[in-house]
């Protein structure tokens, strides 16, 4: 997959953008506030129907504008498709090759993006739902069925709270569906870190000289089934209101050198491990799929100076992904000859080289 050439109108501060891109580097410098993060934030948007900085999607529009765009054209095994995302008075409408009312599973298959940024920590020091969608991310790329499986258990989980919060007396109808549609998700999961592990022992070893450990919590006691976890779990999830044990509750585990990472890493650290965890996905994609995904990195010189810097960019340009990479200058990040560079000022960008 690569994206080749793409078209911003009224995202955030950018009025109108063209960009043609290689397949392997981009690089985008400009000072600060200019609009290199919306740029990148552009791009997940067309992928995802989504920012990664805010849920208020209405702030993504240019002030004074009714409308965004951003469309794309972007080739997989030797065929070019056109990728399309606008956001108005209609709502979210994501189009491909012309056909609109397409969902965010069709754009991200076409053009799956990971965002490495200044808050990539947050996969480390946040809660586990961001472990979770990282982890059913790559599971989701790398197993086709993944999404039906996952859309079957939250039909069935959903139907399950309602009928805790309503106090119905047998949950057992409700608890068959659950077990039914638990199962492969759990299995998906627990397929995809085992296939995981190994990369990241080794990016480990690689950006801070020691492994990192990975394992999957499923969301119960692992002595018991989730159907003998469902009926103990009964009684608190009548009290709280909701379905307490499941895959909605699973947990991805990251140690250090055997230790828990939150425990013992600094901020720094923290943001090598993150990014070590989305190089090993992006290794992993491109493995299974036979061919590259697309990795936005936003200020990778960001809370890293000096050797782990070096060996941060060393893995980054390694990674069998076309990247997009921004920064406040070329200083730090000294592009290559070959690769196209992009200056961002005030909202306008200029292709340097």
């Amino acid at each position: 997959m690569s994206l080749l050439r793409l078209r911003i109108k009224d995202f955030r501060c950018l009025a109108n953008a063209e960009l043609t891109l290689h397949p392997q580097r981009n690089y985008v410098f400009g000072p600060n506030a200019s609009g290199k993060t919306s740029l990148l934030e552009a791009i997940h948007f067309l992928s995802r129907g989504k920012s990664f900085r805010t849920r208020r999607s209405r702030s993504l529009v240019r002030h004074g504008q009714p409308a965004l765009a951003v469309f794309a054209e972007v080739h997989r095994d030797g065929v070019g498709h056109r990728l399309g995302a606008s956001l108005g008075a209609e709502g979210l409408q994501l189009q491909v090759d012309g056909t609109r009312g397409v969902g965010a599973v069709e754009t991200s298959r076409l053009l799956p993006v990971q965002v490495i940024d200044p808050e990539i920590h947050r996969l480390i020091d946040g809660g586990p739902e961001g472990r979770r969608r990282y982890l059913d991310w790559g599971v989701f790329h790398v197993e086709q069925g993944y999404i039906d499986h996952w859309r079957r258990f939250r039909r069935a989980l959903s139907q399950r709270n309602a009928a805790v919060k309503t106090g119905a007396a047998n949950l057992g109808t409700w608890d068959e569906s659950l077990l039914l549609s638990a199962a492969p998700v759990d299995e998906a999961r627990r397929q995809y870190v085992a296939r995981l592990a190994p990369l990241l022992t080794e990016l480990g070893a690689a950006l801070l000289g020691r492994p990192i450990d990975i394992s999957y919590r499923r969301g119960w006691a692992a002595e018991l089934t989730l159907e003998e976890a469902l009926a103990r779990s009964k009684e608190r999830d009548e009290r709280l209101g909701s379905t307490q044990v499941g895959p909605h509750r699973g947990e991805l585990k990251v140690q250090l050198g055997g230790e828990p990472v939150r425990e013992q890493a600094s901020r720094g650290q923290q943001k090598l491990i993150s990014a070590a965890l989305t190089l090993a996905q992006a290794r992993l994609f491109a493995a299974d799929q036979n061919r590259q995904s697309l990795l936005l990195v936003d200020d990778p010189a960001a809370e890293l100076a000096g050797d782990y810097l070096g060996r941060f960019l060393a893995a980054l340009w390694a990674a069998p992904a076309q990247l997009v990479v921004t920064g406040l200058s070329a200083r730090v990040l000294s592009p290559p000859e070959g690769f196209p560079v992009f200056h961002v000022e005030q909202g306008e960008i200029r292709k340097m080289v």
